[in-house]
C-alpha cells in the first residue's frame, strides 16, 4: 500500500480555471484561486483509525474533508455548492472522490488522487474538462 498520509506542496497544475468555469465558479473566484503566486496550495493528508481528513490549504482559504472511505457525507465546496460525497479507494495508491451536487443546475465533481513515491497526481473531472495537478512530498 502507498504511503497517503503527509504533506504535500502543489507544483504543477493545468486547466485548473477550465475547470472552475465548468463548475460555475465565478470570475472574481476563478481569478483568486488561480493567482498561483500567492494561493500555492499545500494538500495534508492524516488518518486515523478509519477515519481521514484532507486539508488543502492557500493564503486565501482552506478546505477540510473529514470522511470514511465508502461513507457518504454532506460537503460544501469553496464557494457554496452542496454535495453528498463519498471517497473510495481504488488498489493501494488511488483515493476517488465522488460528489455529487444537491442543487438544481449545479455539476457534479470527481477526483482522483493517485499516490506515488514522489507525491499525488490530481485529477478534478467535471463534465468534458480535466485538470491535472501535481503535490510533490
Amino acid at each position: 500500500m502507498a504511503n497517503m498520509t503527509g504533506t504535500y506542496i502543489r507544483t504543477k497544475e493545468k486547466n485548473y480555471e477550465d475547470f472552475l468555469s465548468m463548475l460555475g465558479v465565478s470570475f472574481v473566484l476563478r481569478k483568486a484561486a488561480t493567482w498561483s503566486m500567492w494561493t500555492i496550495p499545500t494538500m495534508e493528508i492524516t488518518k486515523t483509525g478509519n477515519k481521514w481528513k484532507i486539508i488543502t490549504r492557500t493564503i486565501l482559504k482552506s478546505v477540510e474533508m473529514n470522511f470514511e472511505l465508502g461513507v457518504p457525507f454532506g460537503d460544501i465546496s469553496i464557494d457554496g455548492h452542496k454535495y453528498k460525497t463519498t471517497v473510495t479507494m481504488d488498489g493501494d495508491n488511488k483515493l476517488i472522490t465522488d460528489a455529487v451536487t444537491t442543487q438544481k443546475g449545479k455539476k457534479s465533481i470527481k477526483v482522483v488522487r493517485e499516490f506515488t513515491d514522489k507525491g499525488i497526481n490530481v485529477q478534478m473531472i467535471c463534465g468534458d474538462v480535466v485538470s491535472k495537478q501535481f503535490f510533490k512530498r
